[in-house]
């Protein structure tokens, strides 16, 4: 059983860093797209995320 949860803690984790890495790959491309400064909309894009992230902090897998 340690070893699924551990497994599933390094899943998680995995996916919570890809999607923290995210606004930095996609801000210059969208900022492009709508003719806004790619640092603002990069630095708003992560506080956000990482707000949402934080909101959702609470969620816990059982595994049985």
């Amino acid at each position: 059983m340690l070893k699924i949860t551990m497994l599933v803690h390094r899943l998680a984790k995995e996916e919570r860093d890809a999607i923290l890495a995210w606004p930095a790959r996609i801000a210059a491309e969208l900022a492009a797209e709508l003719g806004v400064d790619a640092h603002r909309l990069q630095t708003l894009m992560d506080a956000r995320l990482r707000q949402h992230l934080a909101e959702r902090n609470d969620v816990r897998v059982s595994v049985a």
